[in-house]
């Protein structure tokens, strides 16, 4: 996480700081590798708002990679797809 803060501070790329943490990472790892809400909600001491909210603002982050300045672009054939 204190990579991450550097180098945003260092190329001023993003302009709101990305708090990483071990346990909230897995428990995004675990739901982009397709574990149910039973099975999160298990795995966590988390209310299951807080739990929403973080993997809500998970995909709010990841869906503003593609508008960070100065990406070179990913020319895998991914992108907009309309």
């Amino acid at each position: 996480a204190m990579e991450t803060a550097a180098v945003q501070a260092a190329e001023r790329v993003v302009s709101f700081p990305v708090h990483l943490t071990p346990d909230v990472g897995g428990l995004v790892e675990k739901w982009c590798r397709g574990a149910t809400w039973k099975e999160l909600c298990a795995a966590t001491t988390l209310d299951q708002g807080d739990l929403c909210r973080i993997l809500r603002r998970t995909m709010d982050a990841l869906r503003q990679i593609p508008n960070i300045p100065g990406l070179p672009s990913a020319g895998g054939g991914g992108g907009d797809p309309s």
